[in-house]
């Protein structure tokens, strides 16, 4: 979810799309669709306005 606040932005994200692939491995996780820090990034940039 995403949406304006005050003057600023906000994301809000459930699930973790920064996570290093290391937190599935280690509890043999399986993420179907791989990684997802490009996810992350486009929130990042939203949120700041950088895009």
């Amino acid at each position: 979810m995403r949406a304006a606040y005050g003057a600023g932005r906000i994301f809000l994200s459930g699930a973790h799309p920064e996570a290093p692939s290391i937190w599935t491995t280690e509890d043999k996780m399986v993420d179907p669709d791989g990684s997802d820090l490009a996810l992350a990034a486009d929130m990042v940039k939203w949120a700041g306005k950088l895009e």
